[in-house]
């Protein structure tokens, strides 16, 4: 058995629903799956499914920024104000000086959005859209410009200094595409495929794989093994404004062809041709540990060697990857399984042993 598929086997045996782990190189691969896509009726996970990868897709929304600033459609050090000129009458003085690298580094002092605080910038927003007197807007852009101007009357969270503090935003990288759709009149999903998945050769899907077909795996969440539950999915009004979040963490693809985006990080840090933009490859060989910056975390120092990762969790589903700045090595895993115990990260535990029992077999 390698070292991927016992990876994917123990996480399974330790109550995940499915999994899948993969260990790569510049030229190789190895992977390993194992559980299930549903619990009822009872589907096996094959590894060609679709898997949603939650925030791990935020450095795929930089790429798409770096390449529209690699053609001065944009800079790293445009302005929220400069790209979103009608902002400045409303907006905060505070939010005048943010920029988009700062949005993308979560620099930017805006609100989190990432369902840590529920009873906070969620429900303040749904509010203001259910008290909102004029009809709302109805499609992605304008429900992003839309929020955009809400988030710009807002006080950054607590201790937060807007283009200095580190503070994960994942309306921050909504923010972000808002940007990137006023400079190109495109919409972020025409830029994420035209940037993103046509020159990396990526396939993929906006939303949780079960809204494409029963046969996709669904989530599960639960406190241990024996808990768990699907999590449910969002009714069709609060899911139209959880696609603003698209941008954060919404995109949905193969393990193949995660594989694939993991693979070019490894050329173009190996210093080889690739679509992937000098600015955002360059950014991501200046990340230390813990660094932030294009989507990315700076990991630790293995051995003298540094590297980079992310982990993304949404609707049930949890990804997590790391890649050596060397262009070496990557490895990450994929599960329908997530967490719903504050004190005890079962899922995440699991998972990261996943990665450190592949590293061990691979490498020693």
């Amino acid at each position: 058995m390698s070292g991927a598929q016992s990876a994917a086997s123990n996480a399974v045996g330790a109550g995940l629903v499915g999994a899948y782990f993969e260990y790569l190189t510049s030229t190789t691969r190895s992977s390993g799956v194992s559980g299930l896509r549903r619990l009822a009726p009872s589907a096996e996970m094959t590894g060609e499914e679709l898997m949603a990868i939650g925030s791990c897709g935020k450095a795929m929304t930089a790429m798409v920024a770096a390449r529209l600033i690699e053609r001065g459609v944009l800079r790293w050090d445009t302005r929220i104000v400069e790209a979103l000129p009608g902002l400045a009458s409303t907006m905060l003085p505070a939010y005048r000086a943010v920029t988009l690298e700062n949005l993308l580094a979560h620099r930017g002092g805006i609100l989190a959005f990432d369902g840590s605080d529920p009873d906070h910038e969620e429900l303040l927003f749904l509010d203001f859209i259910a008290a909102f007197p004029a009809e709302l807007p109805t499609t992605e852009t304008t429900r992003r410009r839309f929020s955009a101007d809400w988030l710009m009357t807002q006080q950054p969270p607590a201790n937060v200094t807007p283009g200095q503090t580190f503070s994960y935003s994942n309306a921050g990288f909504a923010l972000a595409a808002a940007m990137l759709e006023a400079a190109t009149g495109k919409t972020f999903e025409k830029l994420f495929d035209e940037e993103m998945q046509q020159p990396l050769g990526i396939d993929g899907v906006w939303g949780l794989p079960e809204r494409v077909s029963e046969n996709q795996p669904r989530g599960y969440e639960g406190a241990n093994k024996a808990q768990l539950a699907p999590v449910p999915l969002l009714a069709a009004d609060e899911q139209v404004w959880a696609d603003v979040l698209r941008p954060a963490g919404g995109f949905s693809l193969t393990p193949q062809m995660y594989s694939r985006w993991a693979r070019w990080h490894l050329v173009a840090l190996q210093g080889g041709a690739t679509p992937l933009p000098s600015g955002y490859i360059a950014r991501i060989r200046a990340l230390n540990e813990d660094d932030y910056a294009v989507g990315w975390g700076g990991g630790l120092v293995v051995n003298g060697r540094k590297r980079i990762g992310h982990t993304g969790a949404t609707g049930g589903f949890i990804a997590l990857v790391e890649i050596y700045l060397d262009g070496s090595e990557a490895a990450f895993g994929l599960t329908n399984t997530t967490n719903t115990d504050p004190d005890i990260d079962w899922v995440g535990d699991e998972m990261l042993r996943g990665l450190l029992s592949m590293r061990a077999y691979y490498v020693g």
